[in-house]
């Protein structure tokens, strides 16, 4: 009997150190600071539209809220390399679509070409936008890849969305690709006022975001988040978040 206690013993610490147990696992939950969807408030406390999602989700599911705020090529790299992690809030494009496990979407925005306000040419057609000079397009973000497949040549890569930002309004370049949501924070939290920007009549694509899962998890969680969230969606307090931060 002694024996076959410590083997049953050596076989659950092995499937929990495998990450094969995972009823009732703790993830870890991992995002960017990116307004709205992650940012610090005046009180210091982490929130935004796609975190305060999320923390529902957490709690519709039983899971702690232990939410880790990461650089973006940090957390996409543990996604990808580590077992038992998600990271919100992700575009599910064509070229991610096989790297992680989804659970959405949790938001949508549609992605559009800006210019400064002062401009005298109002762009409204994408061969417009092939004529100028440059294009800020944030590195890695799903506006580079579109605009690539189109035959766009002439896109200066960013390292985040307010480098974007400073180049589009300090004149380095006539436009900039971005959420039609987070522009308008973008630009006010970098330093400059909304009223020096607008949107083009460029409208490239929407795009879904969702909790990106690692490849271990097993499919029958992944669908036990997907329902938790299903049933979140029908709940006053989801509407009452997308409202409060503007999306529709």
């Amino acid at each position: 009997m002694r024996y076959t206690n410590k083997y049953r013993f050596f076989i659950l610490i092995s499937l929990c150190f495998s990450g094969v147990l995972h009823a009732g696992s703790v993830y870890k939950v991992m995002t960017e600071e990116f307004h709205p969807f992650g940012y610090y408030n005046d009180d210091g406390e982490f929130t935004g539209v796609a975190v305060e999602i999320t923390r529902l989700l957490l709690k519709e599911v039983g899971h702690p809220d232990n939410i880790q705020v990461l650089p973006w090529a940090r957390a996409v790299k543990n996604i990808e390399h580590k077992p038992n992690h998600l990271l919100f809030a992700m575009a599910r494009t064509a070229d991610r679509e096989d790297k992680y496990q989804w659970v959405g979407p949790i938001l949508a925005d549609s992605i559009y070409l800006f210019q400064r306000a002062e401009h005298d040419t109002f762009y409204q057609l994408t061969s417009q936008a092939k004529q100028v000079d440059f294009i800020a397009v944030t590195r890695d973000f799903p506006e580079q890849v579109f605009l690539e497949d189109l035959g766009f040549s002439n896109l200066v890569l960013t390292n985040n969305p307010k480098q974007s930002v400073k180049m589009l309004m300090t004149g380095r370049v006539p436009l900039m690709a971005a959420g039609s949501a987070v522009m308008h924070d973008l630009v006010v939290n970098s330093g400059f006022q909304a009223k020096d920007f607008k949107r083009t009549g460029i409208r490239l694509f929407s795009t879904d975001l969702y909790l990106a899962f690692s490849k271990n998890i097993p499919v029958q969680e992944i669908k036990r988040w997907q329902m938790a969230l299903d049933n979140l969606k029908l709940q006053t307090q989801y509407q009452e978040i997308l409202e409060a931060y503007h999306f529709d």
